[in-house]
C-alpha cells in the first residue's frame, strides 16, 4: 500500500464519518430542537412581558394619584403657614413634598416597566423570526457537510484509482523490461 492508497482510505473514512454525522443530525432533528428552544424562549418572554406591562401600568396608575395628593398636602401646608404665628403646616408641607417625589418616582418606574415590556415583546418577535431562519441555516449547513463528505469519498476513490493505476504502470514497466531482456 503506497501513500496514495493511504490518503484515499483516510478521505473515504472522513467522508463516511461526515455522512453518518449528517444523517445522525437530521435523524435527531437538531435544527428542529434549536427552533423549539427559541420558540419556548419567545413564549416565556411574552408571558413575562404581559406581567411586567400590567405591573408597570399598575405602578404608574398609583404614581400619578400620589403625586397629586403630595401636591395637595404641600399646598395645604403652605396655606396653614400663611396664618400668622403658625408653623403647623411645615410637617404637612414636608410630607406632601415627599409624597410628591414618591409619586413621581413611581410614575417614572411604571413608564420604565412599560418600556421594558415593549422591548421584551420586540425580543420575542425577533426570536420567533430567528427560529424560522435557524432551520434553513442548519439544514443548509448539514447539506454542505453532507456534500463535502460525499466529495471526500469520491476524492478518496480517485486516490485509490490513481494508486492502482501507478501499480499497474509499474507492473507493466517491469514486464516490458523483462521482455526487453529476453
Amino acid at each position: 500500500m503506497n501513500k496514495l492508497d493511504t490518503i484515499g482510505i483516510i478521505l473515504i473514512i472522513f467522508g463516511l464519518l461526515g455522512i453518518i454525522g449528517t444523517a445522525y443530525s437530521f435523524t435527531l432533528g437538531t435544527a428542529t430542537d434549536a427552533q423549539q428552544v427559541l420558540l419556548d424562549s419567545s413564549i416565556i418572554i411574552e408571558r413575562h412581558e404581559d406581567s411586567i406591562r400590567s405591573t408597570g401600568e399598575s405602578i404608574k396608575g398609583i404614581g400619578y394619584p400620589m403625586e397629586q395628593v403630595g401636591g395637595y398636602m404641600r399646598d395645604a401646608g403652605r396655606l396653614i403657614n400663611v396664618l400668622p404665628f403658625v408653623k403647623a403646616g411645615d410637617p404637612l408641607q414636608d410630607g406632601g413634598e415627599l409624597m410628591y417625589d414618591v409619586g413621581s418616582t413611581l410614575n417614572e418606574t411604571g413608564s420604565d416597566l412599560i418600556d421594558t415590556a415593549n422591548n421584551m415583546r420586540t425580543l420575542a418577535e425577533n426570536l420567533r423570526k430567528l427560529s424560522d431562519d435557524i432551520i434553513v441555516m442548519m439544514n443548509m449547513a448539514m447539506m454542505g457537510i453532507g456534500l463535502m463528505s460525499f466529495m471526500f469519498i469520491i476524492t478518496g476513490f480517485g486516490f485509490l484509482e490513481i494508486g492502482s493505476d501507478r501499480r499497474e504502470i509499474t507492473r507493466l514497466r517491469s514486464e516490458l523490461d523483462e521482455l526487453k531482456r529476453r
